[in-house]
């Protein structure tokens, strides 16, 4: 059977309370940029639940406030990556298997995160190795052979034939609260980044419609119609049609979404 371990690392072995240092120091900073990250998107979210309504992208059905319907969309992403089994960028949970060795004085760390800012946040963990392994193909050439198989081992005898939570103890954080209005705000997209994107989005809504209302066998999909749409997009007549969807899109959308329009129902 295979190894691949492509997120492994490792601690120097130490003392319970020393580890429990370590721990919570870790966790209080990815707490942190976590509570970011989920604020950030709630107010990309939000922002777009708001413009849709005012340019018709999407109707108005819910008397929930913005923030709530935001909230809740993010949840229902996160959980459809997980049904599926897909990466996310939306997925912003982190935990870490510690797996103690004594006779190797070492503590065999994996970390689990699609974040790369909570990566950087481990690996600069003081005494944090980067301790990957894999026999599926060839090793980093940095590596001596003597040197890949004795790393091997190490893994072999850490993990055992259970799974890692069998042979260690999982932690794990990231935010799991609700969204403060508050500290949202700072993400709100600008006015002029709101206007180009929305522009973008009805120029390749209509002519996606005008495209599939002119066929007559109706064969095309969105997905293979999509990527003609964007090198249309470059040509005078689409950047014609486009200037002119800014220009109106530049005079329905709200100048400024404030904490009162988040808590709205976004349709005023």
């Amino acid at each position: 059977m295979s190894i691949k371990i492509y997120n492994g690392y490792y601690l120097p072995f130490m003392e319970l309370n020393e580890l429990y240092q370590i721990v919570q120091g870790f966790k209080t900073q990815i707490n942190m940029a976590s509570e970011e990250l989920f604020n950030k998107a709630i107010a990309v979210i939000a922002t777009d639940i708001i413009d849709s309504i005012k340019i018709g992208l999407q109707e108005h059905k819910r008397s929930s406030p913005v923030l709530v319907q935001a909230y809740f969309k993010l949840i229902e992403k996160q959980e459809e990556a997980k049904r599926t089994n897909s990466r996310s960028p939306l997925d912003f949970s982190c935990s870490v298997c510690f797996i103690p060795v004594i006779s190797r004085k070492k503590i065999y760390c994996l970390l689990y995160t699609e974040q790369k800012d909570f990566k950087n946040i481990w690996e600069a963990v003081p005494g944090v190795i980067f301790y990957p392994y894999w026999d599926n193909t060839d090793k980093p050439r940095e590596i001596s052979d003597k040197e890949w198989w004795a790393r091997g081992q190490e893994w072999s005898e850490a993990l055992g034939k259970g799974t890692p939570a069998d042979a260690g103890f999982l932690i794990e954080c990231g935010n799991k609260g609700f969204p403060s209005v508050e500290k949202m705000l700072p993400f709100i997209p600008s006015f002029t980044e709101r206007v180009e994107k929305n522009a973008r989005r009805i120029t390749i809504k209509n002519k996606m419609k005008e495209i599939i209302s002119s066929q007559k066998n109706g064969n095309s999909t969105t997905s293979t119609l999509y990527p003609k749409i964007l090198e249309w997009l470059k040509t005078p007549e689409g950047q014609k049609i486009l200037q002119q969807n800014t220009i109106y899109v530049a005079g329905i959308l709200k100048k400024e979404i404030t904490a009162d329009v988040l808590l709205s129902n976004g349709q005023e």
